[in-house]
């Protein structure tokens, strides 16, 4: 079974969409901004004091992304695994990589943790490379649109 690919936001898209399809696009994008946002007080029950901290830190960065009460399982997800993350650093801090002639388990796990938190990262958009793909794409397209410059251009 092959799976689809996930839908790619328009300004991140190489596809040539004709001006049509584009404004479709776009349109049905600029939906992604009517969604509710994420209740900051509602934090997940799972969460330790931790996970509570990168919730109340990340949350209110959040609003300045198409991310909404829908992507709460996901955001949830992200805070629980910084605070896995935390504690295995710690744990390494306190007993060292290795531990009984053996390598500490906490370093394997927050090698594991540490990949769960970038494909989510980069899935919402947290990472600088993700969040340039939304931001690049735009201002080019901005800059080739502007009739000014395609005058000077010629």
């Amino acid at each position: 079974k092959s799976m689809a690919r996930p839908r790619k936001l328009t300004a991140v898209n190489k596809k040539h969409f004709t001006e049509e399809e584009r404004a479709q696009r776009q349109a049905e994008e600029e939906i992604l901004n009517g969604f509710t946002e994420i209740d900051i007080d509602d934090i997940p029950p799972f969460l330790d004091e931790r996970g509570e901290r990168e919730w109340f830190r990340i949350v209110p960065l959040l609003d300045e992304l198409p991310i909404s009460e829908l992507d709460r399982t996901q955001v949830a997800q992200y805070c629980y695994f910084v605070s896995i993350y935390e504690r295995c650093i710690e744990d390494i801090e306190e007993r060292g990589l290795i531990v009984d002639d053996r390598q500490n388990p906490s370093f394997a796990m927050m090698i594991n943790t540490s990949k769960e938190i970038k494909s989510i990262s980069n899935a919402m958009g947290l990472t600088i490379n993700s969040r340039m793909k939304l931001v690049a794409p735009k201002a080019a397209e901005t800059e080739a649109e502007d009739p000014f410059m395609e005058m000077m251009n010629d």
